[in-house]
Order: C-alpha cells, then sequence, then structure tokens
C-alpha cells in the first residue's frame, strides 16, 4: 500500500457500481413500475368569430332574397272513369285501340257491365251503345277516352257503338254477343283465379275477346289493386 493514499478493497470497488444504481432514483418505467407518459402541454384556442358585415346587402343577395322560391309542380295523371289513370292515346284522329279493336269484339251474354276505350280525337266524347234495330240502350258524355256501363247487360243481340267527339269526329263499332268464352277457357277457371283468368283471355283468346278481358278487370279494379294493374296495361297497350 503507498503511503498518503488510500486504496479501497477490490470487493468495495466491484459493489460501487451497484450501489450507485440503488441510489439514484430510477427513471419511469424502469424496474417493472408503470409507464407514464410526460404530460404535454394542451394549447387552447379561441373559436373562430363569424364575421359579420354590417351596412345594406349587395345587389347579387338583394336579388336573391326578392326571387321567388320554385316549387315542382305535381303532374297528376287524368283521372278517368272509376278513378283509373286515363292512358296517354290524345291527339289524332278518333280510332280504336291497336291493340284493343272495337269493330268485332265480343262480349258474353248475361255479364253486366260494359267497358270501352278508344284513342284520339278532341274531348268531350258523346258514346251511345244501340241494338242493330235503332234500340238506344245508354248513352254517356265523357271527356276521358274510356267510358263505362256498370249496370247494363250485355243482351244477346249484335250492338252497335257510335262515338263522336268535338269537331265532328266519329266513330262506330259493333259488337257481337257469345254464348260461351273461347275452348281452353272453362268458366271454373275464371271463377277460381278470375284476374289471371282475364289476363290470359287477352293474350290467348284472340284479338276479339280482349274487350271482354279489359270489362271483367275493369268490373275488379275498384277492389283487386292486380286487376286494376293489368286493366291499365291493357289500356296502355304494353301488357
Amino acid at each position: 500500500m503507498t503511503a498518503g493514499l488510500w486504496t479501497p478493497p477490490a470487493w468495495w470497488r466491484s459493489a460501487l457500481p451497484l450501489a450507485l444504481v440503488l441510489l439514484l432514483p430510477a427513471p419511469s418505467g424502469a424496474l417493472g413500475g408503470p409507464q407514464v407518459a410526460e404530460p404535454r402541454g394542451i394549447v387552447v384556442r379561441e373559436p373562430a368569430k363569424p364575421s359579420l358585415r354590417v351596412g345594406p346587402p349587395s345587389p347579387a343577395e338583394a336579388d336573391l332574397r326578392h326571387r321567388p322560391i320554385r316549387q315542382p309542380a305535381a303532374k297528376a295523371a287524368p283521372q278517368a272513369a272509376g278513378g283509373m289513370p286515363s292512358p296517354g292515346r290524345a291527339g289524332g284522329a278518333l280510332r280504336p285501340i291497336a291493340a284493343l279493336p272495337l269493330d268485332g269484339a265480343k262480349l258474353l251474354v248475361g255479364e253486366v257491365g260494359i267497358a270501352l276505350a278508344w284513342a284520339g280525337g278532341q274531348p268531350p266524347f258523346e258514346v251511345t251503345i244501340a241494338t242493330g234495330k235503332g234500340e238506344v240502350l245508354a248513352r254517356k258524355t265523357v271527356r276521358t277516352r274510356e267510358v263505362r256501363f256498370p249496370d247494363l247487360v250485355v243482351p244477346a243481340v249484335p250492338l252497335v257503338v257510335t262515338l263522336h267527339g268535338a269537331g265532328g269526329q266519329a266513330m262506330t263499332a259493333r259488337l257481337n254477343p257469345e254464348r260461351r268464352l273461347p275452348a281452353g277457357f272453362p268458366a271454373a277457371a275464371a271463377a277460381a283465379a278470375p284476374v289471371a283468368h282475364a289476363i290470359a283471355l287477352y293474350e290467348e283468346g284472340g284479338p276479339e275477346w280482349r274487350l271482354e278481358a279489359l270489362r271483367r278487370l275493369l268490373a275488379r279494379a275498384p277492389r283487386d289493386p292486380l286487376a286494376a294493374w293489368a286493366a291499365r296495361r291493357m289500356l296502355e297497350g304494353s301488357l
């Protein structure tokens, strides 16, 4: 050992680093302690103040303030007899609907109600149904291009339909009575599924039976939405 200098023993020198570790404060999260994030400064900003301009409105603002609000116009479909929308058949000469011919149409004898529809001409329309001998059975004046005679019973004699429109236009059609439907359309099927039966009659019974099919659907339309839909499609020629 050197005189005047103290030399620590070997064991003391080896224990010194451990002592220093124990004496110094442990950092956050050390020795299994919970890690706590250092708080950061919170910056509070004042909300932006709305700009307020005092003075008379600009010409553009004044124009907008006095401009009326445009409301979309509700375009209602013209109503036909019985509340059914009248199909778009206006314009041109008074004429039958291509997909729904009147002249030569067949109606079942004893059925109640006759419905007619046409195209062209100008309202009002006067519709007359008479027998071949000139006996008038029914007459109506309508502004739509269809008409119904709900209480008229189909007689066992041919009928003559005469339509007169404004401006002197006229059209005549002959309706033929039949005592039974065509083959393949039994009455039992009509009673079991009347709407499907009428649609099948329209599509497969031939053009001369389409007016009878329309008559059956229009008779059910006020209480049957499916019948009303099918009748409307028939009148539009899109069934």
